[in-house]
């Protein structure tokens, strides 16, 4: 699943994503922000959290939990 909006014209964006399955239970999910700082530049800011057993996929994926900000810039 996945959800996201938009703000003050498109310069303020939040995404939420998820992803799960139910036998055994273990999922992803991965909170997502991003600003607008120009036309060319980006800035994000986000996490990824894995939780499921450890021997499910997503539980062998634990010690990938993360945070991170992000800084994209295009060239024209």
């Amino acid at each position: 699943m996945r959800v996201g909006t938009s703000w003050l014209h498109e310069t303020l964006q939040a995404e939420f994503l998820t992803i799960a399955y139910f036998r055994p239970a273990n999922f992803v999910a991965r909170p997502l922000l991003t600003y607008a700082l120009s036309d060319v530049r980006k800035i994000r800011r986000g996490a990824e959290y894995y939780s499921g057993p450890d021997r499910s996929y997503f539980g062998l994926l634990k010690r990938n939990r993360t945070a991170f900000v992000e800084f994209q810039q295009y060239f024209q």
